[in-house]
């Protein structure tokens, strides 16, 4: 700094106002510095929420593509679970129809053991007859033969 010469030295203004332009320059360029740095450091840091932004937003797709498979097996489950109880219905229907087929089998099962024993009957008494009809037509030789002999004799 350079003073005026004599009796009151007193600083020079114009050394003054140089001293304080070049205090005002290097702060102002320490505050360029720290806003570049802190550009810098916002820079990054908008670009990772921007990469956060994108990975989120790929985690929904994945989520939503996730969910509607999810979903597309609940409904084909569903939809098997739904046939399975038609088949059960149908099943269900089909055992009382053949119930029902069974039940009318038995009633002819008896109807045919009844006439079987019937006609067992008449086959008997036919069996009977014929064998009575060979009985008499065995008596009727030994009669003839009897009485063939008695003539004789």
């Amino acid at each position: 700094m350079f003073f005026k010469k004599g009796k009151n030295a007193e600083p020079d203004p114009i050394m003054l106002a140089n001293d304080r332009i070049n205090a005002m320059e290097l702060e102002v360029s320490e505050m360029k510095s720290s806003f570049t740095k802190l550009d810098q450091e916002v820079s990054q840091d908008v670009k990772l929420l921007k990469d956060e932004i994108k990975d989120v937003r790929d985690s929904m797709k994945t989520l939503k593509s996730k969910a509607n498979v999810f979903d597309n097996a609940i409904r084909e489950n569903i939809q098997a679970e739904t046939r399975e109880v038609s088949k059960i219905k149908l099943t269900n229907s089909s055992v009382s129809e053949f119930r029902t087929e069974i039940g009318k089998m038995q009633e002819e099962l008896k109807r045919m053991g009844s006439e079987i024993l019937r006609l067992d009957g008449k086959e008997i008494s036919i069996q009977y007859d014929k064998g009575l009809e060979k009985l008499r037509e065995d008596f009727d030789k030994f009669r003839k033969k009897a009485l063939t002999i008695d003539d004789r004799i």
